[in-house]
């Protein structure tokens, strides 16, 4: 696809149906989010999806806190 007369390609990471409609989904850590070619391609992505009517999100590691907490809390399991 063509995008400001660049060729364009990118393939996300998860399509999930639900009830709201199609949602696609790109998993990137949050450190990368900032990068031009990365936030570039992510609004890209989002814009081409939304005339489509679909949902865009991006996904990231949670935050440190939480991040202790879900490593506290797995050690809890069930085996």
């Amino acid at each position: 696809m063509r995008s400001n007369d660049v060729d364009r390609k990118h393939i996300p990471d998860y399509l999930l149906i639900i009830d709201q409609g199609p949602t696609v989904v790109d998993v990137k850590p949050a450190h990368r989010l900032s990068k031009p070619e990365v936030a570039v391609t992510f609004a890209w992505t989002r814009a081409a999806l939304e005339r489509r009517g679909w949902i865009y999100e991006v996904w990231s590691e949670p935050n440190e806190i939480e991040l202790q907490n879900l490593r506290f809390l797995a050690g809890f399991r069930c085996p």
